[in-house]
Formats: structure tokens, sequence, C-alpha cells
């Protein structure tokens, strides 16, 4: 819900998440979220399919705005 009180939830599709070692090459494919969001839907969880090595995570949609309240990003120690 946005501040004029409209439901957003179904811009959240088609996001995409890439991982990689340096700003500007985060080029590595992580994950995806089809989507659509919904209201009701408080987290969205998007694993990556492989293990990338990376030190940036790059979320991005390639239409419509993306507004993110809150990310946490997790991984592992080599």
């Amino acid at each position: 819900m946005d501040e004029w009180g409209v439901d957003t939830s179904d811009r959240l599709r088609n996001v995409t998440v890439t991982v990689g070692l340096t700003e500007s090459d985060v080029n590595t494919p992580c994950g995806v979220f089809a989507g659509p969001g919904t209201l009701s839907q408080l987290v969205v969880d998007i694993d990556c399919s492989s293990v990338p090595k990376g030190r940036f995570v790059k979320i991005a949609k390639t239409t419509e705005a993306l507004t993110l309240c809150e990310v946490e990003v997790f991984g592992y120690s080599a």
C-alpha cells in the first residue's frame, strides 16, 4: 500500500537478482521472482540456484518502479 492507500503490490513481478565481485560487474545471475506480489505477502525469498561469489548484489526490474522496504542478504564465507 502506498502513501495514498493504493495497492501497488502487483508491481512486484519480474525482479532479478544478480551478484558480482565488483560494483561495475554485477552480472552473475542469482535468482528471479516472477510474481506478482500480493498485499498480504510480507516476505519474498529469492534463493540463488547456484552459489555465486561476490560482494555486490543487484536487485533489478526493467519496467515500472520497484519499491523495497527492507532487504536482507545472506551469504557464506569461503
